[in-house]
């Protein structure tokens, strides 16, 4: 466990003693023993009582414990399937955008396109579209090939 998130559970413990006995008794014991257990005794949190909890400098990782206890513990059924739905959709729109990002048919055709700018670019040339000369012009440079060999 990272120095970090020991620190963190020390910020969750000094939060918890200062809300009250009504909260801590709505989370389990183990996890009470498990912060109180981890924590980093020596950390000296910062958290004052006259400051709302959310404009205090909290670690990010003390806001999340915070809001899994909050979801977890603390609120009633509707503001949690509320709050389901809303991290079921942020997590969709998450992915659809790595989906959009990352979609392995445009990598390819991305990554080829820009092969293909870069060489062009580089060599001073581009690409042009060959053209299989017709039939009638096939004939005509056969007969140009004779003449001019026998020359």
């Amino acid at each position: 466990m990272t120095l970090e998130y020991k620190q963190s559970l020390k910020e969750l413990d000094t939060i918890l003693n200062i809300m009250g006995k009504e909260y801590i008794n709505k989370i389990p014991t183990k996890l009470i023993s498990f912060i109180k257990k981890n924590m980093d005794n020596s950390y000296i949190s910062n958290i004052n009582v006259n400051i709302p909890i959310n404009e205090q400098m909290l670690k990010n990782d003390t806001r999340s414990l915070l809001s899994l206890i909050y979801r977890n513990y603390w609120c009633n059924e509707e503001k949690k399937k509320e709050l389901l739905t809303e991290d079921a959709y942020l997590k969709s729109e998450r992915e659809r955008k790595i989906r959009e990002k990352y979609n392995p048919d445009n990598i390819f055709k991305n990554k080829q396109q820009n092969i293909i700018n870069e060489e062009s670019l580089e060599n001073g040339t581009s690409i042009v579209e060959y053209k299989e000369p017709s039939i009638f012009k096939r004939i005509i440079n056969k007969i140009k090939y004779i003449f001019r060999r026998e020359k």
